[in-house]
């Protein structure tokens, strides 16, 4: 995966994460900052703020180590062992906002309800990873 899309795809996907990570409160500073950001294309940027703290730093290294999916989504291991025979990533169904492609959401079990965005307040669709 190219570095700015992983990148992109991190920002997108730990927004659902944010509150766990931060608390309500800087979740809600850290969601328009990262809504900001993604719209301007501003990897860097959106770098700065995933490294910006413990809880998020961590999250995004896991978010890495887990082959660019969340490392809840993959089972909370923080590390899915793909070299080994008979295990590798999981195969899970990745949900977008419609309104903006800005929150991503993957869904670890067809019993799991699917999200709205908390920008646009849409549900979110599938959509295939793109990288």
């Amino acid at each position: 995966m190219e570095r700015d899309e992983a990148v992109r795809e991190g920002a997108r996907a730990i927004r659902f994460y944010l509150e766990s990570l931060v608390g309500p409160q800087a979740a809600d500073q850290l969601d328009l900052r990262l809504a900001e950001l993604l719209a301007a294309d501003d990897s860097q940027q959106l770098l700065d703020v995933l490294q910006s703290s413990e809880g998020t730093s961590q999250w995004w290294r896991d978010f890495l180590l887990c082959g660019g999916i969340p490392a809840a989504a993959a089972g909370g291991a923080g590390v899915v062992r793909s070299d080994l025979p008979g295990l590798g990533r999981p195969v899970l169904d990745r949900y977008v906002c419609p309104a903006g492609n800005d929150y991503v959401w993957y869904r670890r079990s067809p019993a799991s309800a699917v999200p709205f965005c908390k920008k646009h307040n849409v549900q979110l669709r599938a959509e295939a990873r793109g990288w």
